[in-house]
């Protein structure tokens, strides 16, 4: 009996794949209602491939910086309501956008587009950025 199994989940509908070229992992979020975002070390790289393949993912905010790397993710995009504050709501969150069949195909066809205008304005990031760490100097000459 599997790890699977024993928890009650059907074994075919775990699937575990090996090393994949990026086009073939990227490909394999069609088949991916929800990802459910690694805990006590966050996913980021892999959830902003998902989030880029329209694919939801459900994140538990973690205590340290790599614990909350998809959070600060989800956060910035303004996907506030996919990270979870204690072990039980990530449960929850993660049945609650899968029962949801229709939304999840919405969100599907509009993520990426929602995603990258959130989280895509470079020049504005940089301006920020230079402004920050200008007066950050100011303070640090100023000692």
């Amino acid at each position: 009996m599997t790890r699977a199994e024993r928890l009650g989940v059907p074994t075919a509908r775990v699937k575990l794949f090996g090393w994949q070229p990026y086009a073939a992992l990227l490909e394999a979020y069609r088949n991916i209602d929800v990802a459910l975002d690694p805990f006590p070390f966050s996913g980021c790289a892999t959830s902003a491939d998902a989030l880029w393949m329209g694919t939801p993912v459900i994140t538990l905010l973690g205590e340290t910086m790599v614990a909350r790397q998809t959070a600060s993710l989800l956060q910035h995009a303004g996907l506030h309501d996919w990270i979870a504050r204690s072990p039980e709501e990530y449960i929850e969150l993660a049945c609650k956008l899968a029962a949801d069949f229709r939304q999840l195909r919405l969100q599907r066809g509009q993520l990426r587009q929602h995603v990258l205008e959130q989280t895509g304005d470079c020049t504005t990031f940089a301006a920020e950025l230079e402004q920050r760490l200008a007066a950050l100097y100011r303070e640090t000459d100023a000692c």
